[in-house]
């Protein structure tokens, strides 16, 4: 069949993102949050009161294209995701240079920016044309963020915007960094249908893929 284009794959994001992508990420933020609380000197504690990541995926711009025969096709495509605009994060630090003052944190316009990986595979006949889209980052890519504290004055813990950009970063190294990924399963366009691919399946590719493969049979 022909190879999907980034038309389909954009499709598929912004179908699954909010179910799986978002998720993991949400996840992965709280429990990273909590290990900087107990990596940092100046934080005690981060209580998480409240986490929304949007649900708009990121728009894909120009692709480098990885040719793994009939077992699929690999693309790193640029993105510039201001749509994590949607996300917002309460957050109540308490800080020892302070004397453990509970400090109200608002996190929100979260940006991405960097090269997406998505691996489709394999690559079957039947519309969209693969079994699974494979979605991570082939390198860390670059946060940034807005912090207002309530009141206002960020002033008082400079450091703060410091610890979140980290937490942010290493729940995508943790979850999201090849050869780390989220699998998302593909299926026939119609009405009730079900994934390609066997739950099995699936487990599997969650734990290897194509390209991962193919740079181990070169080495």
């Amino acid at each position: 069949g022909a190879v999907p284009g980034l038309v389909t794959v954009q499709h598929l994001l912004d179908r699954f993102w909010p179910f799986l992508i978002a998720a993991n990420l949400q996840t992965a933020l709280k429990d990273n949050l909590q290990q900087v609380a107990q990596q940092t000197r100046s934080i005690r504690r981060i209580q998480l009161q409240r986490l929304t990541v949007g649900a708009t995926a990121p728009k894909l711009q120009s692709a480098r294209i990885f040719e793994l025969d009939s077992e699929g096709i690999a693309l790193d495509c640029q993105v510039d995701w201001a749509a994590a605009r949607d996300f917002e994060c309460r957050l109540i630090v308490s800080t020892a240079p302070l004397g453990l003052a509970r400090i109200p944190i608002r996190v929100q316009n979260i940006e991405f920016h960097g090269t997406l990986r998505i691996i489709l595979t394999p690559l079957l006949q039947e519309p969209p044309g693969f079994g699974a889209a494979l979605v991570s980052f082939p390198q860390a890519p670059e946060v940034n963020v807005d912090i207002r504290v309530a009141g206002g004055d960020i002033t008082r813990i400079p450091w703060l915007r410091g610890e979140v950009i980290s937490a942010i970063q290493q729940s995508i190294a943790n979850d999201l960094l090849w050869p780390k990924r989220v699998v998302i399963p593909s299926m026939p366009p119609t009405p009730n249908a079900k994934p390609f691919l066997s739950t099995k399946a699936l487990r599997q590719l969650e734990q290897s893929d194509p390209l991962l493969l193919r740079e181990q049979d070169v080495q």
